[in-house]
Protein backbone atom coordinates (compact mmCIF):
# COMPACT_ATOMS: atom_id res chain seq x y z
CA UNK A 1 0.00 0.00 0.00
CA UNK A 2 3.20 2.39 0.29
CA UNK A 3 4.28 2.12 -3.69
CA UNK A 4 7.62 0.19 -2.57
CA UNK A 5 7.54 -2.54 -4.68
CA UNK A 6 11.26 -3.50 -4.68
CA UNK A 7 14.59 -4.02 -2.53
CA UNK A 8 14.51 -1.83 -0.03
CA UNK A 9 18.20 -1.19 -0.08
CA UNK A 10 19.30 -2.02 3.51
CA UNK A 11 23.59 -1.61 4.48
CA UNK A 12 23.77 -4.39 5.65
CA UNK A 13 21.63 -7.61 5.93
CA UNK A 14 19.00 -8.20 8.34
CA UNK A 15 19.12 -10.69 11.17
CA UNK A 16 22.03 -11.56 13.40
CA UNK A 17 25.23 -12.14 11.35
CA UNK A 18 28.53 -13.05 13.55
CA UNK A 19 30.85 -10.55 11.53
CA UNK A 20 28.31 -8.01 11.30
CA UNK A 21 27.90 -8.42 15.52
CA UNK A 22 24.57 -6.76 15.98
CA UNK A 23 20.97 -6.29 14.35
CA UNK A 24 21.00 -3.66 11.42
CA UNK A 25 18.70 -2.58 9.62
CA UNK A 26 19.88 1.09 8.22
CA UNK A 27 18.17 1.90 4.03
CA UNK A 28 21.10 2.31 1.65
CA UNK A 29 20.43 6.86 0.42
CA UNK A 30 18.53 6.28 -2.72
CA UNK A 31 16.26 3.47 -1.14
CA UNK A 32 12.36 3.42 -2.29
CA UNK A 33 11.48 2.88 1.57
CA UNK A 34 12.66 6.07 2.62
CA UNK A 35 9.91 8.43 3.69
CA UNK A 36 6.63 5.72 3.07
CA UNK A 37 6.39 4.73 6.14
CA UNK A 38 3.30 6.39 8.69
CA UNK A 39 3.73 9.12 10.78
CA UNK A 40 4.13 7.59 14.18
CA UNK A 41 5.12 10.93 16.21
CA UNK A 42 2.17 11.44 18.09
CA UNK A 43 2.24 7.81 19.26
CA UNK A 44 5.98 7.79 20.39
CA UNK A 45 5.10 11.08 21.61
CA UNK A 46 2.22 9.87 24.16
CA UNK A 47 3.72 7.05 25.59
CA UNK A 48 6.45 9.69 27.05
CA UNK A 49 9.18 8.69 24.66
CA UNK A 50 11.56 11.16 22.98
CA UNK A 51 10.83 11.77 19.28
CA UNK A 52 14.56 10.27 18.45
CA UNK A 53 16.13 7.75 17.01
CA UNK A 54 18.67 4.89 18.97
CA UNK A 55 21.41 7.55 18.97
CA UNK A 56 19.59 10.60 20.66
CA UNK A 57 19.11 12.19 16.91
CA UNK A 58 16.14 14.16 16.10
CA UNK A 59 13.29 11.90 13.97
CA UNK A 60 11.74 13.79 10.59
CA UNK A 61 7.89 13.04 10.58
CA UNK A 62 8.28 10.71 7.76
CA UNK A 63 9.65 7.16 9.03
CA UNK A 64 10.95 4.67 6.78
CA UNK A 65 9.20 1.80 6.19
CA UNK A 66 10.83 -1.46 7.03
CA UNK A 67 13.55 0.52 8.42
CA UNK A 68 14.13 0.04 12.61
CA UNK A 69 16.11 1.12 15.18
CA UNK A 70 17.00 -1.25 18.02
CA UNK A 71 19.65 -3.04 19.24
CA UNK A 72 17.32 -6.27 19.66
CA UNK A 73 14.52 -6.88 17.87
CA UNK A 74 13.54 -6.38 14.22
CA UNK A 75 10.01 -4.54 14.42
CA UNK A 76 8.21 -2.78 17.59
CA UNK A 77 5.50 -5.07 19.07
CA UNK A 78 1.87 -3.14 18.46
CA UNK A 79 0.99 -4.82 21.82
CA UNK A 80 3.78 -2.62 23.71
CA UNK A 81 2.15 0.64 21.84
CA UNK A 82 -1.37 -0.71 23.30
CA UNK A 83 -2.19 -1.44 19.82
CA UNK A 84 -2.99 -5.68 19.89
CA UNK A 85 -2.37 -7.34 16.36
CA UNK A 86 -5.00 -9.79 16.65
CA UNK A 87 -7.73 -11.59 18.74
CA UNK A 88 -7.02 -12.75 22.12
CA UNK A 89 -8.68 -14.35 24.87
CA UNK A 90 -6.24 -15.53 27.50
CA UNK A 91 -6.34 -18.23 30.37
CA UNK A 92 -7.97 -17.02 33.44
CA UNK A 93 -5.85 -16.30 36.43
CA UNK A 94 -5.37 -17.58 38.79
CA UNK A 95 -6.99 -21.03 37.79
CA UNK A 96 -8.28 -22.81 39.99
CA UNK A 97 -9.65 -19.66 41.95
CA UNK A 98 -11.52 -18.75 44.91
CA UNK A 99 -13.40 -16.64 45.21
CA UNK A 100 -12.26 -14.19 42.51
CA UNK A 101 -10.20 -14.35 39.13
CA UNK A 102 -9.03 -11.92 36.24
CA UNK A 103 -9.58 -12.64 32.78
CA UNK A 104 -7.34 -10.79 30.08
CA UNK A 105 -8.19 -10.31 26.27
CA UNK A 106 -7.07 -8.13 23.32
CA UNK A 107 -8.95 -6.65 20.45
CA UNK A 108 -6.92 -5.33 17.32
CA UNK A 109 -10.63 -3.03 15.70
CA UNK A 110 -13.10 -1.49 17.70
CA UNK A 111 -15.95 -3.79 18.25
CA UNK A 112 -19.13 -4.94 20.04
CA UNK A 113 -17.85 -6.97 22.51
CA UNK A 114 -19.29 -9.61 25.08
CA UNK A 115 -17.40 -11.64 27.60
CA UNK A 116 -19.90 -14.10 29.87
CA UNK A 117 -19.16 -17.34 31.65
CA UNK A 118 -21.55 -20.37 31.86
CA UNK A 119 -21.74 -23.36 34.17
CA UNK A 120 -20.74 -26.83 32.94
CA UNK A 121 -24.28 -27.35 31.68
CA UNK A 122 -24.22 -24.25 29.66
CA UNK A 123 -26.08 -22.13 31.74
CA UNK A 124 -25.18 -18.16 31.43
CA UNK A 125 -23.60 -17.19 35.09
CA UNK A 126 -22.67 -13.74 34.39
CA UNK A 127 -21.90 -10.75 31.82
CA UNK A 128 -18.50 -9.27 32.51
CA UNK A 129 -18.62 -7.15 29.47
CA UNK A 130 -21.56 -6.16 26.85
CA UNK A 131 -20.13 -2.84 25.19
CA UNK A 132 -18.24 -1.60 22.20
CA UNK A 133 -14.87 -1.13 22.90
CA UNK A 134 -12.36 0.67 21.03
CA UNK A 135 -8.35 -1.34 20.47
CA UNK A 136 -7.23 -2.38 23.23
CA UNK A 137 -5.67 -5.08 25.56
CA UNK A 138 -8.49 -5.36 28.76
CA UNK A 139 -8.54 -7.25 32.04
CA UNK A 140 -12.02 -7.92 33.44
CA UNK A 141 -12.18 -9.35 37.37
CA UNK A 142 -14.70 -12.18 38.29
CA UNK A 143 -16.08 -12.69 41.59
CA UNK A 144 -18.00 -16.00 42.37
CA UNK A 145 -19.66 -14.47 45.38
CA UNK A 146 -21.56 -11.31 45.07
CA UNK A 147 -21.29 -10.77 41.08
CA UNK A 148 -19.03 -9.49 38.13
CA UNK A 149 -16.62 -6.45 39.06
CA UNK A 150 -19.09 -5.13 36.17
CA UNK A 151 -22.34 -4.91 38.19
CA UNK A 152 -23.79 -8.37 37.13
CA UNK A 153 -26.74 -10.13 39.34
CA UNK A 154 -25.38 -11.00 43.18
CA UNK A 155 -24.69 -15.08 43.61
CA UNK A 156 -22.40 -17.58 45.38
CA UNK A 157 -21.00 -20.25 42.70
CA UNK A 158 -20.84 -23.60 43.91
CA UNK A 159 -17.15 -25.34 43.37
CA UNK A 160 -16.62 -26.56 39.80
CA UNK A 161 -16.28 -26.02 36.39
CA UNK A 162 -17.10 -22.85 34.44
CA UNK A 163 -16.56 -21.34 31.07
CA UNK A 164 -15.78 -17.72 29.88
CA UNK A 165 -16.60 -17.00 26.30
CA UNK A 166 -15.55 -13.90 24.50
CA UNK A 167 -17.24 -12.63 21.61
CA UNK A 168 -15.77 -9.71 19.58
CA UNK A 169 -17.17 -9.10 15.72
CA UNK A 170 -16.66 -12.23 13.99
CA UNK A 171 -14.23 -13.33 16.69
CA UNK A 172 -15.25 -15.94 19.32
CA UNK A 173 -13.21 -18.25 21.85
CA UNK A 174 -14.22 -20.14 25.13
CA UNK A 175 -11.60 -20.76 27.72
CA UNK A 176 -12.35 -23.14 30.67
CA UNK A 177 -11.88 -21.93 34.38
CA UNK A 178 -12.09 -24.33 37.71
CA UNK A 179 -13.72 -22.65 41.52
CA UNK A 180 -12.35 -24.53 44.51
CA UNK A 181 -13.84 -23.48 47.56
Amino acid sequence: GTGVNGDPLFVDKIGHIADQGTLDGELQAGSPAINQGENIQAIIEAMGLPWTDINGNPRDSSPDIGAYESEYSAGVDDDLLGYPSKYALSQNYPNPFNPSTTIRFSIPASSLVTLKVYDVLGNEVATLVSEKKPVGSYEVKFSATGGSASGGDVYNLPSGIYFYRLQANDFAQVKKMILLK
